[in-house]
């Protein structure tokens, strides 16, 4: 393990205690974005939090009692990221209202969702999909 030059009375040296309390508890939020200001200062302590994160990572034995907590680095899953769930279900309220539409004109539930299809590039069973979506979360807001 290296020598942490840490400072107490620094005016940075807040930001280190922050660190260390965040990988502490696990708060990952907080560590990046302490990670982040210290990034934005160019002093010694952001040299020390650098340390002191290599250490967690390296899982040194002399830090194991303060932080339990190993950080690594592991894979993301294969395949696609997952998608973003806000996004999709604009889309799906974008469509269902789309077919809305076309039934008022057609009257015909085959013939809303081709045209839906058609005018949004989707495949019906997608059309179908979104629509059926909306229509049960309608169903249950309105119990």
């Amino acid at each position: 393990m290296t020598e942490i030059d840490y400072e107490p009375d620094h005016p940075d040296s807040a930001h280190i205690e922050n660190l260390a309390n965040a990988l502490a508890r696990g708060d990952m939020p907080t560590v990046v974005q302490t990670l982040r200001a210290l990034a934005a200062l160019d002093c010694s302590a952001s040299k020390s939090a650098l340390t002191l994160l290599a250490d967690v990572f390296d899982d040194s034995p002399a830090l194991r009692s303060l932080y339990p907590r190993r950080l690594k680095f592991v894979s993301r899953g294969p395949g696609k990221p997952p998608k973003d769930q806000m996004r999709q279900q604009g889309e799906d309220f974008l469509i269902a209202l789309a077919v809305r539409d076309e039934l008022e004109k057609s009257k015909k539930v085959d013939l809303a969702v081709e045209a839906v299809s058609k005018r949004f590039n989707r495949k019906k069973s997608t059309i179908y999909k979104a629509r059926s979506k909306i229509t049960k979360n309608s169903k249950a807001h309105s119990k």
